[in-house]
């Protein structure tokens, strides 16, 4: 499902790309998108917000650092979702100039975005879920991505916005933004956990703030 969520100043767009990637031994190399009646819907919350600021909501992440958003037709895995870009095109103009951020998951991981594709405030806020493992180091940039149309390098994250670890997993993460008027405060936290003595400790830290 898709809705839009609104007061004065702001509103919240969520999207259904999961619609699409609903097979789970293709999910690594489909390339979701919206179906064709939704398109025209979030174009619209777009073009039309009376002066609101827009956040977008998805599963599925626009572009990526650390792995494949999907494969072309030719079976080249790609940084950047080019069905979910199109969605935010109209007459040939990209929409994401006019989002504030853009709030993703897929990954089990916590990205916070540099400008990219257009897009000034991209986000991965997947790490509420199972953990990421040490070994798998989702911080390490993923090669052999077809990098999309205007860019020249893969997308980076802030500096100093990884997750720590407890040694064996990455800590969970999540994200509170705070609307006050037309302004908006967005702070990420993480939850560390340890055992000690044979109990679970919870340590919960700031990992980013802006705003």
């Amino acid at each position: 499902s898709y809705f839009c969520l609104r007061n004065d100043n702001w509103q919240f767009l969520a999207m259904d790309t999961g619609y699409n990637d609903r097979d789970p031994f293709t999910v690594l190399s489909n390339l979701t998108f919206l179906n064709p009646p939704e398109v025209p819907w979030q174009q619209d919350k777009i073009q039309n917000a009376g002066g609101r600021k827009t956040v977008l909501l998805s599963h599925h992440q626009l572009f990526s650092a650390f792995g494949s958003v999907g494969n072309d037709t030719q079976g080249n895995p790609l940084a950047c979702n080019p069905n979910l870009q199109a969605a935010f095109t109209v007459n040939g103009e990209s929409l994401l100039g006019q989002v504030a951020w853009w709030f993703w998951g897929h990954e089990h991981n916590l990205d916070i975005y540099q400008p990219y594709v257009g897009l000034a405030n991209g986000c991965c806020i997947g790490a509420g879920a199972v953990p990421m493992l040490v070994g798998d180091d989702p911080y390490t940039p993923a090669t052999g991505l077809t990098l999309p149309s205007g860019e020249s390098a893969l997308p980076q994250i802030i500096a100093g916005t990884q997750l720590g670890t407890n040694g064996t997993f990455y800590s969970h993460a999540y994200a509170i933004m705070t609307l006050t008027g037309t302004d908006a405060q967005v702070t990420f936290y993480q939850d560390e956990i340890s055992v000690e003595n044979g109990s679970l400790q919870l340590q919960e830290s700031v990992v980013y703030s802006v705003g």
